[in-house]
C-alpha cells in the first residue's frame, strides 16, 4: 500500500521510495520543500483583507486571486452581478446564489459550479458568518 502524506510534508525522507520522482520545489512562503505538482495554499496563515466592494465581506486570496476564501457576514447581499465562472464550496454557514431570477441555497459542505457567462450574485441569509472556498475563472469544469 502506498504511503499517503500531507501536502506540506518534506519530500527528502520519502523520495527514495518513489519511481520517477517529481522534482522538489522550494516554497519561500512556507520555508519548506514540497511537490511541484501539489502546491500548498497557506490559508491558515494568510490575513483576512477587507473587500473593496462590500463592507460585510472579507477575503483571503492566494496568488493571482483566482483561489480565495471569503467570509460573508450576516446581512451580506452583493448588489453587483458577476459573470465569471466559479467552483464554490460552503465551509460554514449558508449561502444563496441568484441565478436567472431564482435563488439556489447551499449549506455547509455543499458545492456548485457556476458556468462562465452566467449572471449571478450572492447573499448570506443566515444569522452567522458564512465561509466559502472559491476557485474563479475555471476552465474545463462544467456545471
Amino acid at each position: 500500500m502506498e504511503e499517503v502524506r500531507h501536502a506540506t510534508t518534506s519530500r527528502s525522507s520519502v523520495d527514495e521510495n518513489r519511481v520517477g520522482r517529481p522534482r522538489d520545489v522550494e516554497h519561500a512562503y512556507l520555508g519548506r520543500r514540497s511537490l511541484s505538482a501539489c502546491t500548498p495554499i497557506p490559508f491558515s496563515t494568510l490575513p483576512w483583507q477587507p473587500s473593496p466592494t462590500h463592507p460585510l465581506e472579507r477575503k483571503k486570496t492566494w496568488s493571482t486571486g483566482q483561489v480565495a476564501m471569503l467570509e460573508l457576514s450576516p446581512g451580506f447581499a452583493d448588489p453587483n452581478w458577476c459573470e465569471r465562472s466559479h467552483v464554490v464550496l460552503v465551509l460554514s454557514g449558508a449561502l444563496e446564489l441568484e441565478l436567472d431570477g431564482e435563488w439556489v441555497a447551499l449549506g455547509a459542505g455543499e458545492a456548485c459550479v457556476v458556468d462562465p457567462g452566467t449572471p449571478h450574485r450572492a447573499r448570506n441569509p443566515g444569522a452567522e458568518a458564512t465561509v466559502v472556498f472559491v476557485i474563479s475563472d475555471v476552465s474545463g469544469v462544467r456545471g
